[in-house]
This record gives C-alpha cells, structure tokens and sequence, in this order.
C-alpha cells in the first residue's frame, strides 16, 4: 500500500469515528398532511436545539404548522 493510501484511508476512519459519534437529531412528531392523507412529514429537533420539518410550506418559508406549538 502507498503512503498516498495509507493517507487516505486513515482520513476515512477519523471520518466515519466523527460521524458515527456525533449526536443525531431526535424525530419529535410525524404529522399527516392535510391536503394528502398519504403524506406524513418530519419534524426533526436538531441536538443545536433548532426544528425542522421536511413540508413544503417550511422548505420555502422556515416555518409551519407543523412547528409552530414546538417553537
């Protein structure tokens, strides 16, 4: 193996080790859409404490229904 490898896939490793340790986002509810029952979106809690929702309406404005109450 070259050096140029040995390099790279130590890179690799850190990598995955800070990723794979690095604190997840918590799902704090699945919310049904109300124009398509089909739909359910995510709201998500970041562990920086910011919230998200993956609905159009939050997409385009940053906020929604769905993390109004949350907020």
């Amino acid at each position: 193996m070259t050096e140029l490898q040995q390099w790279a896939n130590a890179r690799v490793q850190k990598y995955d080790e800070a990723r794979l340790s690095a604190p997840k986002p918590i799902v704090l509810a699945r919310p049904q859409s109300k124009s398509n029952p089909k739909v359910k979106y995510m709201v998500i809690q970041y562990p920086s404490g910011s919230i998200h929702c993956n609905c159009v309406g939050f997409v385009y404005r940053k906020r929604c229904c769905h993390t109004k109450d949350l907020l």
